[in-house]
């Protein structure tokens, strides 16, 4: 089974398939398509997080991450027709399906929800849960070589631990053997 992936965090000017669901999933919770999804997390978007975080009291920094998908997400089952269906779709889409992206949960998309979950090694629900959409928005393939949404590496705790800033280059010591692996710029300063 693949390690459940936190929640990712989208910031302004990030693109891509993740942001594209972001754009469905706020537009299926304001009842409305008022935001157009063209994968581009603009001043639009911005405003439509923040809209959502501080409806929901939530602290309102117009970044979407954990706090923001769990209110975000709903799960999606066959015969739902909604927005949500929607930013599904776009996920498995990442993944390598070829589905016309129309918001309706038939069975072409129940199939490929069953494949995504049977190669996730998670349970095949054949729903878009929140399991499902955890793993959907946290990676970025099928590799599960270590790479979150953005195809950077993931740190386990022990590694995160243990960063230490040296210039513009990170030394990570690996938890596996005792060398250290040099990591250049795949890592976001806050």
């Amino acid at each position: 089974m693949a390690a459940i992936p936190t929640w990712p965090i989208l910031v302004r000017e990030d693109t891509g398939p993740n942001v594209r669901a972001l754009q469905c999933l706020l537009n299926y919770r304001n009842n409305n398509t008022a935001l157009s999804v063209d994968g581009s997390f603009g001043p639009l978007v911005y405003n439509a997080v923040a809209a959502f975080q501080r409806q929901n009291n939530i602290y309102a920094d117009g970044q979407a991450g954990a706090t923001c998908f769990v209110k975000l997400v709903s799960t999606v089952r066959r015969g739902t027709i909604n927005n949500a269906v929607r930013a599904a779709q776009h996920l498995l889409n990442k993944f390598g399906s070829s589905l016309g992206v129309d918001g309706n949960f038939g069975p072409g998309t129940e199939t490929a929800v069953q494949n995504f979950q049977r190669a996730m090694g998670i349970p095949q629900t054949k729903e878009v849960d929140e399991m499902t959409w955890r793993c959907l928005l946290g990676y970025s393939d099928y590799t599960l070589r270590g790479q979150d949404y953005r195809r950077r590496d993931i740190l386990t705790s022990s590694e995160k631990a243990s960063i230490r800033r040296d210039g513009r280059q990170m030394l990570i010591p690996s938890p596996l053997n005792s060398s250290i692996r040099n990591v250049t710029n795949s890592f976001n300063w806050l």
